[in-house]
C-alpha cells in the first residue's frame, strides 16, 4: 500500500520519489538514513520508467533537455553518493530535512504567488460582475 501511494504521488508531482520514500522508510519503518536513501534510489527506477511511459505518450517530455540534464546528473550522482556515504547518519538526515523544507517553502511561495489575481484578472472579474448586474 505504501508503495502504491509513493508511486502515484511521485508520478503526479513529478518527483523522483525520494522526498516521499525516505521519510516513510525512516519514520514509518525505522530504517537508518543511509539505508533509506539507498533503497529510495532503487525504488525510483521502476517508478520513473512507468511514469515516463505515460508522460511520453502525452508528449510531456523534452528529450533534448532531458539528455543534457541526465548527462550532467550522472557524474553529480556519483559524487553525491560518495558524499552521502561519507556523512554520519544524523548529518545526512539533517541535510535531507533542510532540503525538503526548502523545497516545500519554494512550492508554497509559488502557489501563493500564482493564486493572487493580477490587476487584469480583477478588472475582468469586475466587468463580468457589472455585466450581470445590468441584465
Amino acid at each position: 500500500m505504501v508503495g502504491i501511494a509513493v508511486g502515484a504521488l511521485s508520478a503526479v508531482l513529478g518527483v523522483g520519489g525520494g522526498i516521499l520514500t525516505v521519510p516513510v522508510l525512516t519514520v514509518g519503518f525505522g530504517a537508518d538514513m543511509h539505508t533509506a536513501v539507498g533503497t529510495s534510489l532503487l525504488v525510483v527506477v521502476p517508478t520513473s520508467i512507468a511514469a515516463i511511459r505515460s508522460h511520453r505518450s502525452h508528449g510531456n517530455i523534452a528529450p533534448g533537455t532531458a539528455k543534457w540534464i541526465a548527462g550532467a546528473a550522472l557524474p553529480g550522482a556519483a559524487i553525491g553518493a560518495g558524499v552521502a556515504l561519507a556523512l554520519p547518519d544524523a548529518t545526512l538526515a539533517r541535510t535531507f530535512s533542510v532540503i525538503a523544507v526548502l523545497i516545500a517553502a519554494r512550492e508554497i511561495v509559488t502557489v501563493v504567488r500564482s493564486a493572487k489575481p493580477s490587476g487584469k484578472d480583477l478588472d475582468s472579474l469586475l466587468e463580468r460582475a457589472d455585466a450581470l448586474d445590468h441584465k
